[in-house]
């Protein structure tokens, strides 16, 4: 059954049986990335006809929305979407619907530049996934939550934390292949950027087998623009245009504006490569321009850099400069030193409370067998006074055994 047709079922459900509306958000968690822009909105309007009252149904409600809006670019209504989720689910300690909102939270802030944010709800939504087990509603998004640490791990530089987060996911995703594929192609980036060259691509096209399976044309467009970067950094620069226009019309003709823009910024690099200088100022034009539009700074920053390095290989020294300055602008407003610090710092902070953690769970197994072996001790204790009781006396014994000497 078609996505859009499945989840429509559900909901419908929902409407008639009030307490099937569980059933409903989960798989509209799940099969968001598979509908149209439309078709969310249908879905979350008839949502809306539930007049969720308890604090779990307004979250999943708040929760669905701010994904929709993740979808579609506009990050800062899912930002309050997605803090209305959170704060619903803290007043009813849902942790999977936490570590949800926490995630989506992460990825938000990470597409507008702020990625001290991002790595804040990012630790917070990991402490929830701990809490979180299979049959959770919200279970789809543990290996997510593993994919997204490992991605923001690797914008960082965090390439040690990137690979545990990636092979941690992996074990989580038996009963939903895409989510393996999203996991294989996060390590393929990761080995890629070690220069494991071969490594990479059987990463890449692993997962590229199992996604083409799924209809999932997110993952799929991401794919192929993964394996266009590989092919660049190879410096076959046929297979890295093929490969980035495969994504860019995948992305297109689904209306992803904002993955397109990183297609934009890819190709105009290859195209620089080439000396179409051109054709890289066009496409670094549609970057800039698509990203001012959705205020995804971390992406106005690369696309000011090709812009300057494609005007100065034109020989417009003035527009090349004016955007180095803007290159430059947007730059330290995303990486700007005392950011990084602050990462490093929340980065230290999160490895201090996972060994506080392990210690107290060292501290009450200790408890726990010290616990155990009292009560066995009062056991022994307590059987060896009822068998004492039952036992006759030894003055008894010994006038018994006089008795029958005599």
């Amino acid at each position: 059954m078609e996505a859009f047709a499945f989840v429509q079922e559900k909901i419908d459900a929902a409407l008639n049986e009030k307490d099937a509306s569980i059933e409903f958000y989960k798989e509209m968690l799940a099969k968001m990335v598979h509908l149209s822009p439309p078709q969310r909105q249908v879905l979350i309007a008839k949502a809306e006809q539930l007049n969720e009252q308890v604090p779990v149904g307004l979250g999943n409600l708040a929760l669905i929305k701010g994904m929709r809006c993740i979808f579609e670019a506009d990050f800062y209504q899912a930002i309050h979407d997605l803090n209305s989720a959170k704060e619903y689910f803290d007043n009813s300690e849902a942790y999977g619907g936490r570590m949800s909102a926490e995630n989506l939270l992460s990825v938000a802030y990470r597409s507008i530049g702020q990625l001290e944010k991002a790595q804040v709800h990012m630790q917070n939504a990991m402490k929830a996934l701990e809490k979180v087990e299979r049959g959770n509603p919200y279970f789809y998004f543990l290996p997510v939550t593993f994919y997204q640490a490992g991605e923001l791990s690797v914008h960082i530089k965090n390439y040690e934390a990137a690979r545990v987060y990636y092979e941690s996911g992996m074990p989580y995703t038996n009963d939903n292949p895409e989510l393996e594929g999203r996991l294989l192609s996060g390590m393929g980036n990761l080995l890629m950027l070690g220069e494991n060259w071969e490594d990479a691509l059987d990463y890449f096209t692993r997962a590229l087998v199992i996604i083409k399976q799924c209809d999932n044309y997110l993952l799929e467009s991401k794919l192929f623009a993964d394996a266009g970067n590989y092919f660049l950094k190879k410096k076959d620069y046929k297979q890295a245009l093929e490969n980035q226009n495969k994504s860019l019309d995948i992305r297109l003709a689904k209306n992803m504006v904002n993955p397109a823009i990183t297609n934009y910024i890819q190709l105009a690099e290859i195209h620089l490569l080439l000396d179409n200088v051109d054709e890289a100022i066009r496409l670094g034009n549609l970057a800039v321009e698509n990203s001012l539009k959705l205020k995804t700074v971390i992406k106005l920053y690369e696309a000011h850099q090709v812009l300057s390095r494609a005007y100065e290989k034109a020989g417009t020294t003035e527009k090349a400069f004016e955007h180095f300055k803007q290159y430059h602008k947007y730059k330290e407003e995303v990486h700007n030193s005392e950011t990084v610090k602050k990462i490093e710092q929340l980065q230290n902070n999160h490895k201090v409370d996972l060994m506080v953690q392990e210690k107290e769970i060292f501290r009450l197994r200790n408890v726990e067998l010290k616990e155990a072996f009292d009560e066995i001790h009062d056991s022994f204790r307590y059987a060896r006074r009822i068998q004492t009781s039952l036992l006759p006396p030894e003055i008894y014994i010994e006038k018994t055994l006089k008795r029958l000497k005599g």
